[in-house]
């Protein structure tokens, strides 16, 4: 298979709308993942809301859950501090409205 001519490449993405466009739709990417990190049944596990009351009371024994696939491949995500345990660098309400107004640029510019 040849490679595409990087005129192409450029003209493609200036079409659809140019660096701006590529890095809003990153900043998405990221956006969706850590959504999906802290809105997840492993992260509304009881083992991460009561994991420190049962090590003060003798209950240290309890396995983790297990990390969905589809989290384990979060990797230099900047709104994601930790996966294990689930942590976010910013508000709920904050991350939700930063991807509606992420979203909402990338789809209305198309």
């Amino acid at each position: 298979m040849s490679k595409i001519p990087s005129y192409i490449v450029t003209y493609i993405i200036e079409y659809i709308g140019g660096d701006d466009y590529l890095n809003s739709r990153k900043k998405l990417t990221y956006l969706s993942q850590a959504m999906d990190l802290i809105y997840s049944d492993y992260n509304s596990n009881s083992f991460w809301l009561w994991n420190e009351w049962r090590k003060k009371n003798g209950f240290s024994n309890l396995s983790k859950p297990i990390i969905p696939e589809r989290l384990q491949n979060i990797k230099n995500n900047p709104y994601v501090i930790s996966i294990d345990p689930p942590l976010i660098s910013i508000d709920k309400e904050i991350l939700l409205d930063l991807h509606k107004k992420t979203r909402d640029y990338i789809y209305n510019k198309c």
